[in-house]
């Protein structure tokens, strides 16, 4: 075979050979990668409470490529219902859940499925957690009321407010506050959980009896500031811990005397960059988190040193 004959074949061979490359790496390039996609189960999903959380979550989001969705909730009553939420996402396709555990009036809790969970806010024994040091929480709160009474509160009443008596993060906030408070002379008169049952009334009329209230949930905290800003709590001082903006407003109008901030922003955002470790690398389970918090009063809430804790809620501006 001549020379030249030969060349233009090995040639030929190389360019089919070449176009068949460029032709896969083309397709290849075509196609999209598969998102993650990540299923937000929060008790009463729509709360106040949760803005900030969802904030981190979707920035965390944009940067790891994941797809999320908030599932809508009401307030869960029994463990069963979320479990029945969280089977429902899965077969929806959820390859991840980051969840807020629900826990039973028998300490039952919820139990992980067929994909990683990540628990926020509250701490779940079967899977990893994002969440503020809640006994420390308690305990600055109560650091804030010793303050405002030179550490004697001799014959002062207090009530508490809660939503959950068997929630973890609760009871912590709970046991923070009396271990700092031991010492001081108080008496507690009462709890009262502020549960959608419960009414307004129920709580002012038992006001009457206290000279503080402490209330241990966004919710509850909630409900005390609008009764405190409505003047029906008959002289009793308000502190609590929470995160929204309707209890920053609480705060700044010195309906609320002291509030303590979990950094919800980055509680949110870092059970994202978590749930994606997990759904990458299964078997390699990160460790829990633990995000800031902030103990304010109204002269501190819009110092400088305190605009993290307001940008989630886009009340920085």
């Amino acid at each position: 075979m001549p020379t030249e004959r030969r060349n233009f074949i090995v040639i030929e061979v190389l360019l089919g050979i070449l176009a068949i490359f460029c032709a896969v790496m083309l397709v290849r390039g075509n196609v999209t990668p598969k998102m993650k996609k990540i299923a937000v189960i929060l008790d009463d999903s729509e709360g106040e409470e949760w803005n900030a959380l969802k904030h981190g979550m979707r920035e965390a989001a944009l940067e790891e490529g994941i797809t999320l969705d908030f599932v809508g909730t009401d307030h869960f009553e029994t463990v069963a219902e979320e479990e029945e939420v969280c089977k429902a996402a899965i077969e929806d396709g959820a390859d991840g859940l980051v969840v807020y555990p629900f826990i039973g009036n028998d300490g039952e809790e919820l139990t992980a499925g067929s994909v990683p969970y990540v628990a926020v806010k509250s701490r779940n024994a079967s899977f990893p957690v994002v969440e503020a040091d809640n006994y420390a929480m308690g305990e600055s709160l109560a650091q804030a009321i010793l303050e405002d009474y030179s550490g004697n509160l001799e014959a002062k009443k207090v009530g508490f407010i809660l939503n959950n008596k068997n929630d973890e993060a609760e009871s912590e906030r709970l046991r923070g506050i009396q271990d700092a408070l031991e010492n001081s002379g108080y008496k507690t008169l009462w709890f009262f959980g502020s549960e959608p049952t419960k009414t307004v009334n129920q709580i002012s009329d038992l006001t009457k009896e206290v000279d503080i209230i402490i209330a241990l949930d966004d919710g509850s905290l909630s409900l005390a500031g609008e009764l405190s800003s409505n003047r029906k709590l008959h002289g009793a001082v308000v502190y609590g811990i929470g995160n929204s903006a309707s209890n920053f407003y609480y705060l700044d109008t010195e309906a609320i005397r002291a509030i303590t901030v979990p950094d919800m922003f980055q509680m949110g955002y870092h059970s994202i960059m978590s749930i994606s470790k997990l759904t990458s690398f299964p078997s390699r389970k990160p460790g829990d988190t633990v995000v800031k918090y902030k103990t304010l009063r109204q002269k501190d809430l819009f110092l400088p040193k305190n605009q993290e804790v307001l940008y989630g809620l886009g009340l920085n501006s």
